[in-house]
């Protein structure tokens, strides 16, 4: 019954000093409409810098074992073998053998003649794009039944279409070369039939430079290499595997995936074969910008809250000193000083509450016009609807901000002496 009275005591309080309580609300709101958009933005900055640095270096923790000093089969197998062994702390991995170049040309272009190119060709398990995102622009990626069937697809990379496609109109769309072939000279009259063409990403910036072919590693060949490239060049100098490792910064990429390999390699017969491991992403160093860019949007959120707190602060307390006599009337009714004390505590909490809901709902509706109205980016920071997230903060903070403005007041409101509050 007590804490009936209170919330009813507050709800007609509220209605009775309407004007003020708006003004209170709407100051409340502004600030929390600020401070949830600020939020979002960093939220969305930081999002977009995870992505941009997944696809131009690879996920975070990506580290590349350099295998080299024995035949590639054997290479090939030590590589899977401890990259998969049991209690490597390997989340995804994905092997690369550089195969050989290729003199090639696009069958039948449509914009003239095709210019030949030379394309180093790269064998690779289609899972190394779970470690190195591949974004793409035409087509799709390789897949495990392309390593499995008799056709040899390909997937070109930025500069290998430019080399192919580049004539004196310019360089052919992506989207016009997906489901054609490449001619090969040599070594015989070999066709690459082409699903995809790769965008800049994590595998050509660190795999090898100039114009790349991706085709799978045939799964039926110790080798790796489809029968069709057998004899294009000598055996691979080098295995390299991509991995995920678990802890970024140790672990399985540094320590355990190198040297089970050796042990792998020194048991098959090749006690000199080499094994060498080199993070390949920098996304520490991200995190670091994102985290001192997360912290200058917070201080500047938290001061525009603070300020509407502050204010709403200010307000209650003037209420409270305007109240004097009614709550000296109420406590010689018997009211105590913690009932008066939870009266006002309530009522600026409720205020405040509103008008943090209220903002929150603001913040929804101009992240979404804002987005629509300037499109997906503000001065290079991206525009992102509100998240779930970021609401439910924003609702967090109203309600612990409404506590801690009306807290003051209410000490205040406790503390009145009942023959002063009466005498006032």
């Amino acid at each position: 019954m007590m804490w009936r009275r209170i919330l009813t005591g507050s709800l007609e309080e509220i209605r009775v000093n309407r004007l003020r309580s708006l003004v209170t609300g709407l100051c409340i709101c502004v600030a929390v409409t600020a401070f949830s958009l600020v939020m979002q933005l960093g939220q969305g900055a930081r999002q977009s810098m995870t992505e941009t640095v997944e696809l131009t270096q690879g996920r975070a923790g990506t580290w590349r074992v350099t295998a080299q000093g024995a035949p590639s089969e054997v290479l090939l197998a030590g590589s899977a073998a401890a990259a998969g062994a049991p209690g490597a702390g390997v989340r995804a991995w994905g092997r690369a053998v550089r195969v050989g170049e290729v003199k090639a040309r696009v069958r039948d272009s449509a914009s003239g003649p095709a210019p030949s190119a030379v394309i180093g060709l790269l064998a690779v398990d289609p899972a190394i794009a779970d470690v190195a995102p591949v974004p793409l622009s035409g087509g799709r990626w390789l897949t495990e039944d392309d390593a499995r069937d008799g056709a040899l697809p390909v997937v070109l990379s930025p500069g290998a279409l430019r080399s192919l496609t580049a004539t004196g109109e310019g360089v052919a769309d992506a989207s016009s070369l997906i489901g054609g072939e490449l001619l090969v000279g040599r070594p015989t009259d070999l066709r690459l039939r082409i699903v995809g063409v790769a965008a800049d990403g994590p595998l050509m910036r660190f795999q090898s430079e100039g114009d790349l072919g991706f085709v799978p590693i045939h799964s039926a060949r110790a080798d790796g290499v489809h029968p069709a490239l057998a004899g294009l060049s000598g055996p691979a100098g080098s295995v390299q595997t991509y991995l995920l490792s678990g802890d970024g910064s140790s672990g399985a990429g540094k320590d355990t995936v190198p040297a089970t390999l050796k042990r792998v390699l020194a048991s098959a017969g090749h006690p000199a074969a080499q094994a060498t491991a080199e993070r390949v992403d920098r996304a520490d160093d991200f995190a670091a910008a994102t985290r001192s860019l997360s912290t200058v949007l917070g201080v500047i959120g938290a001061v525009a809250l603070g300020v509407g707190v502050l204010g709403v602060a200010n307000v209650s307390l003037m209420s409270v000193r305007e109240r004097t006599q009614e709550f000296g009337l109420r406590s010689a009714l018997g009211a105590s000083p913690g009932v008066i004390a939870w009266l006002v505590l309530t009522e600026t909490a409720l205020v405040i509450l509103a008008g943090g809901a209220s903002g929150v709902l603001l913040a929804a509706i101009l992240s979404r016009a804002a987005g629509a109205a300037l499109g997906s980016t503000l001065g290079g920071f991206p525009l992102t609807p509100l998240s779930l997230s970021t609401a439910t903060v924003g609702l967090a903070v109203s309600a612990a901000s409404g506590l801690l403005a009306g807290l003051l007041p209410a000490l205040r409101a406790r503390r009145l002496s009942v023959v002063e509050a009466i005498r006032r």
